[in-house]
Order: C-alpha cells, then sequence, then structure tokens
C-alpha cells in the first residue's frame, strides 16, 4: 500500500497487511545492522569505558566524571551505560 490509499478497507486488508509485513522486516533489517559498532555493542559498562578511553583510566576518575557531568552516561537500572557514539564525540570534543 503506498502512501496515496488514505483508508483501509475490508478489500485491501490483505494488501495492506502484507506491506506492512515487509516495512516491518526492513526495520527490522535496519535495526539489526545498528546494534553493532564497529563489531562491537554500542553499549558499555565502567569497565568496558576504562578499556576503551585513551589513557584508560581508573573507575573512580569515571564515576567521578559521571558525578560532575563530565562525561555522557545513561543509567540502565543502578548500573551505568555509556553509549559509544556519544562517548566518541565527547573524545573529540575534549
Amino acid at each position: 500500500m503506498d502512501k496515496t490509499e488514505k483508508t483501509i478497507t475490508f478489500d485491501n486488508l490483505p494488501q495492506a497487511v502484507a506491506t506492512l509485513l515487509q516495512e516491518v522486516r526492513e526495520l527490522r533489517t535496519l535495526t539489526e545492522n545498528h546494534t553493532t559498532y564497529g563489531g562491537f555493542s554500542p553499549w558499555m559498562d565502567v569497565d568496558e569505558l576504562c578499556e576503551y578511553l585513551p589513557g584508560h583510566p581508573a573507575k573512580c576518575t569515571i564515576y567521578s566524571w559521571v558525578q560532575q557531568a563530565v562525561i555522557p552516561f545513561h543509567r540502565c537500572g543502578k548500573t551505568l551505560c555509556f553509549y559509544r557514539p556519544e562517548i566518541d564525540k565527547w573524545i573529540t570534543r575534549r
């Protein structure tokens, strides 16, 4: 079904469902391709971040940066998470 069709009727329902399923498959393919960042998960924990950052700072340094909101971070429940693309931007701005 294309954008020119405005309503879904009983007669065009099978085509509408088929189109919807195809679009869902395409979206799934796109999201699966973006779940890795250079072969790695785009999300890191504190240990992975310490290894990833230049100079390999200590965990206490990372926690200090988080407390001061110096570094971009996310809370995943009680765990700190770091999104690799945001960290890359942060590194280039420093």
